[in-house]
């Protein structure tokens, strides 16, 4: 993509193996390129995505995200490839970056809420002092942003909610629902449907694992039934 600069490119380059990556800027005039970021992992980088990486517009930083310290998180670099600071930390990994407001110093994004089972949108300023979640729903929150990001669209949806949509301000404050799936809701209410049930297990190396279960309508726990099983073995 391009930087800030109308002469100057980035580029990403990951290995074969996937295990380094480097940003690159090259020169439209001449073709010639440096590396401006460069990552090593002895395991495994994850294949870049395209909110991966953002150049603020005043020409003064560039946003990333990155598991470098074993949880995909953001941060701020200089653009002489300095880190300024990591903006996000813990075990709330963040899922994409929706934006960066370079005028107030903010970046939006989506990340895990205390679980791997629920999402939400938050803010962060480049100074990493203020994190503000601006969802308050528990279920998968997820947010399109208008330039400027002065509104969003807001999108939630949960195991027992289908998905609803609504409109709000920079701060998270409603201003109004767009999209409420009444209609859905009640068609569904007409059916006896058998709820999710949430659960954790642990491996045998120790690992918390979650799942849930779907149990036949009239289940008796005194009796045996067939098991219809799916479990997801991807690197995730």
């Amino acid at each position: 993509k391009w930087t800030t600069d109308v002469n100057t490119l980035s580029m990403i380059r990951l290995n074969r193996l996937q295990n380094k990556l480097d940003i690159l800027l090259a020169d439209a005039n001449t073709g010639t390129s440096k590396v401006l970021y460069a990552e090593e992992n002895e395991l495994y980088i994850e294949e870049p995505t395209d909110d991966y990486l953002t150049f603020t517009e005043d020409g003064k930083y560039f946003v990333i995200t990155s598991e470098m310290d074993g949880w995909n998180h953001i941060y701020l670099y200089n653009m002489d490839g300095t880190l300024a600071r990591k903006l996000t930390d813990g075990d709330n990994e963040v899922n994409r970056i929706y934006g960066v407001d370079t005028n107030k110093e903010l970046i939006y994004f989506q990340a895990l809420d205390d679980s791997p089972l629920n999402k939400a949108v938050y803010l962060v300023s480049f100074d990493g002092k203020k994190t503000t979640k601006l969802s308050t729903l528990a279920g998968t929150n997820s947010a399109s942003f208008s330039n400027g990001f002065k509104y969003f669209i807001h999108f939630h949806s949960s195991v027992s909610t289908p998905n609803v949509v609504s409109l709000h301000n920079q701060k998270g404050k409603l201003i109004r629902n767009l999209e409420e799936n009444e209609e859905l809701k009640n068609r569904v209410s007409e059916f006896e449907i058998p709820a999710k049930e949430f659960f954790t297990f642990k491996t045998s190396e120790n690992v918390e694992l979650n799942g849930y279960m779907v149990k036949p309508l009239g289940f008796d726990e005194t009796k045996k039934y067939p098991v219809f099983m799916y479990q997801y073995s991807g690197p995730g």
